[in-house]
């Protein structure tokens, strides 16, 4: 088929409830996750969604926190894309992706000028008011790319926080609050703390042509969709953050449809990577 036909069909079948490799418009492709892969980092997870597969590691390092958040840690966000991840995603291209992802990741991640407000608690990350804390730096690469790539990054920045541990530090007692605190490692895994990923959300991107919208588009999808709305929802299906893509308005008609239907299809995609991560099987069901 030619290019406008072969829109034409795939959009006419997302009236029928019917894609082009069999699912239904509401079902996502099979989901493989991985953690603890990198012995480099402090926590890591690799995610496919269908051909679309992601990367994402967590290095703790003790830095200074900023001036107006004292109390708090630091986050830094860099999404990369991979120059294999597909013949469109070379040079600049690639560049642009990852700049766009990054910066969508960081929506959601960081919180207000106040620490508070996302998703991660920052304060939790304060060893030494004014002085130091840890920060978390969440690398993450594009492998390949065949659509749905934001939720797939929020799949394996969860997992990869979930398995992320932070050395206890001992701060010694200083004689004047000038003077720079001594700290001491300990580097006995038993006694590293987890981070509280429990409020952090995932991504559900429903895309939409005409009155029907879909999950989990592949890249030959995207193409033909008018719009599409990531929501960011947490455990309790709350809404943490809705943005837009696309060039064209949302139809209203099915706006509220979608983002109720994202709102259900959140916590029990939460749950099933949830459940994978403590039963550490190879593909997790959703």
């Amino acid at each position: 088929m030619a290019g406008e036909d072969m829109k034409s069909y795939i959009v006419q079948g997302f009236q029928d409830n019917l894609r082009e490799d069999g699912r239904s418009c509401r079902e996502f492709r099979p989901i493989t996750l991985s953690v603890s892969g990198l012995q480099q980092c402090s926590g890591s997870a690799r995610c496919s969604i269908g051909s679309t597969q992601v990367l994402v590691g967590v290095k703790v390092e003790i830095g200074v926190p900023l001036e107006q958040t004292p109390d708090c840690g630091g986050l830094q966000v860099t999404v990369e894309c991979s120059p294999c991840a597909g013949p469109s995603y070379a040079g600049r291209a690639g560049e642009e992706l990852g700049a766009e992802l990054t910066k969508s990741l960081e929506r959601y991640l960081k919180p207000g000028s106040s620490g508070r407000g996302g998703s991660l608690d920052l304060r939790a990350l304060s060893i030494v008011s004014g002085r130091r804390c840890w920060i978390l730096c969440i690398d993450a690469l594009v492998l390949a790319v065949d659509g749905n790539v934001l939720d797939a990054l929020s799949i394996a920045v969860k997992a990869a926080l979930q398995d992320t541990r932070i050395p206890l530090v001992e701060v010694g007692v200083t004689e004047s609050p000038d003077e720079e605190p001594e700290l001491e490692l300990d580097d006995d895994p038993a006694h590293a703390k987890q981070i509280d990923t429990s409020q952090l959300p995932v991504i559900m991107t429903v895309s939409q042509a005409g009155r029907a919208y879909i999950l989990d588009a592949s890249c030959q999808e995207e193409t033909c969709m008018e719009s599409a709305i990531q929501l960011a929802v947490n455990s309790s299906g709350a809404l943490c953050g809705l943005f837009k893509r696309g060039p064209s308005a949302v139809n209203p008609a099915v706006l509220q449809e979608m983002m109720a239907f994202g709102q259900r299809q959140g916590p029990i995609l939460i749950r099933a990577a949830d459940s994978f991560i403590k039963s550490a099987t190879n593909v997790m069901q959703y």
